[in-house]
C-alpha cells in the first residue's frame, strides 16, 4: 500500500501505532529506535499527508467552472448568496444548501475566519459538478 502513496513504509508504520494509542517512546523501543527518530518521522509523515491534501484540492481547484473572491472583514453569513449568484451565472447547480455550506467554509477555511468576520482573504470555487472548494 505504502507505493501507492507519498508515506514510506516506516511512516506509515508509525502512524498507525500512534493510532493505537501508543506514545512516541513506546514505539521506539518497539521498534528499537529513538523518541527522537520516531517523532521526526511521524512530523515528516503528517507533512507529507497535508502535502497530498493540498495537491487534492489544488485538482479540484483546476476543474472549478465558477469563482468568489470573499474580501477580508466579510461577515461569512454573505458568502453563501455571492457562490449561488456566481454558480447560476455559470448554470451550475451547488450541492450544498447554506447552513451546509456555511458550516463547510468555516471548517475548510478555519485558520482565516474568526467568529463570523473573514480576516484573510478567501478563494471559493464551483466546479461543473456543483462541488464546493474553499482555500
Amino acid at each position: 500500500m505504502s507505493n501507492e502513496t507519498f508515506l514510506t513504509k516506516r511512516q506509515l508504520e508509525i502512524l498507525k501505532l500512534r493510532n493505537t494509542g501508543l506514545s512516541q517512546a513506546e514505539i521506539a523501543r518497539q521498534l528499537g529506535t529513538t523518541r527522537a527518530n520516531i517523532s521526526a518521522t511521524e512530523k515528516t509523515a503528517k507533512e507529507n499527508i497535508k502535502k497530498a491534501e493540498n495537491t487534492l484540492k489544488l485538482s479540484k481547484m483546476i476543474k472549478a467552472s465558477a469563482w468568489v473572491k470573499v474580501e477580508k472583514d466579510t461577515d461569512l453569513q454573505e458568502i453563501p448568496k455571492k457562490i449561488f449568484e456566481a454558480a447560476s451565472k455559470a448554470k451550475i447547480w451547488v450541492n450544498l444548501d447554506t447552513p451546509t455550506l456555511i458550516g463547510f467554509i468555516a471548517r475548510e477555511c478555519k485558520d482565516k475566519i474568526k467568529g463570523r468576520r473573514i480576516i484573510s482573504e478567501l478563494d471559493i470555487g464551483v466546479t461543473r459538478e456543483g462541488d464546493i472548494i474553499a482555500r
